[in-house]
């Protein structure tokens, strides 16, 4: 078998130290003991400072199924974490590792949690479409640093006390359309522990990839809370929700925090008490050539609700005269 590397050790610093490495063979060893499938991954040659014919497997460890919660670090990048899985009698040896540590910590914060038997996936898993067109579908997210991670964070301290959008943050409006551009904001700065394999455990990861998870995240559990309580939902009645009981600090720019800050346990109660009163249609599906012509202010009226003009002629049926005593000041 063969897996392709590319060698990264501290005492090799040129390109060419690099280059020489990166189509090294890897030699995987896969065997029965008797009771079950073992492997060992042949990195032997990563701990020696010039290229030998030979192996040394003294000191690799023995792998077997990563159920059995056998794994191994390599030299490769940053003590890679990697576990092997057996399969096909020996014919398939599987090798897992971590993506990267980016992907792993968005796709913990967006849905590490699953409730017994209600493991659902977050609002939206995909977007077929350009951010920037209207739709109740997509929400825009920014990220905003909380006074309470300033406590714990200090060198992120710039002498406010209130929520702060990061600097980072994607602000509004679109240059293109001139439409406001962010929906909600959302913290984004260390909300969750890093990777228990990563090597710099003092590293604390900050972006809108974590405040877009944690919205997404978020938005899920209010999705579990109305199926719960068997309420229907669209796409506009969660966003309008969210819209009408996000928190908004007092001066703060909409540009940068849109509708404010996401509170989840409001949208529900709110959607609980106004469900009754919701439109059936929020937004009817409209599409324009131009697209800088896509954002405005759209009016749609029913044939229910149409107002229509009817004439209508009165007789009165009375011959009371209207007697209308006037004050002095009556001209005034």
């Amino acid at each position: 078998m063969m897996i392709l590397f590319n060698k990264f050790q501290k005492n090799e610093k040129t390109i060419e130290d690099l280059m020489q490495w990166k189509d090294r063979i890897i030699d995987c060893i896969v065997w029965y003991d008797g009771k079950k499938w073992r492997a060992c991954i042949d990195t032997s040659f990563l701990t020696t400072t010039k290229e030998t014919w030979f192996s040394n497997l003294t000191d690799l460890k023995t792998l077997t199924n990563y159920d059995d919660n056998n794994y191994e670090f390599t030299n490769l990048i940053n003590k890679w974490l990697y576990c092997i899985n057996v399969l096909n009698d020996g014919n398939l040896l599987q090798i897992q590792c971590p993506h990267i540590d980016h992907a792993s910590i968005v796709a913990n914060v967006a849905a590490a949690f699953y409730p017994d038997k209600s493991s659902e996936r977050p609002l939206f898993s995909s977007i077929p479409e350009q951010y920037s067109k209207i739709s109740d579908e997509i929400f825009i997210i920014g990220s905003f640093f909380t006074s309470e991670i300033k406590d714990i964070l200090p060198s992120g301290y710039n002498g406010e006390t209130a929520d702060t959008i990061n600097k980072y943050s994607s602000k509004g409006p679109f240059l293109s359309t001139g439409a406001r551009g962010i929906d909600f904001v959302a913290p984004g700065e260390a909300i969750t522990n890093l990777p228990k394999w990563y090597p710099n455990k003092n590293t604390d990861f900050n972006g809108t990839s974590l405040a877009a998870p944690n919205a997404a995240g978020s938005i899920a559990c209010l999705l579990s809370a109305l199926k719960a309580n068997e309420i229907s939902y669209s796409p506009a009645t969660i966003k309008m929700a969210l819209a009408n009981t996000a928190f908004l600090p007092k001066n703060a720019n909409k540009l940068e925090f849109g509708n404010g800050i996401i509170q989840i346990c409001d949208a529900f109660e709110f959607i609980k008490k106004s469900i009754n009163f919701f439109p059936k249609n929020f937004i009817v599906p409209i599409s324009v050539n131009d697209p800088k012509l896509e954002k405005g202010i759209i009016f749609v009226k029913s044939d229910e609700i149409q107002s229509k003009n009817y004439c209508v002629n009165i007789k009165p049926k009375f011959n009371t005269k209207w007697i209308l005593k006037c004050t002095d000041q009556s001209f005034n």
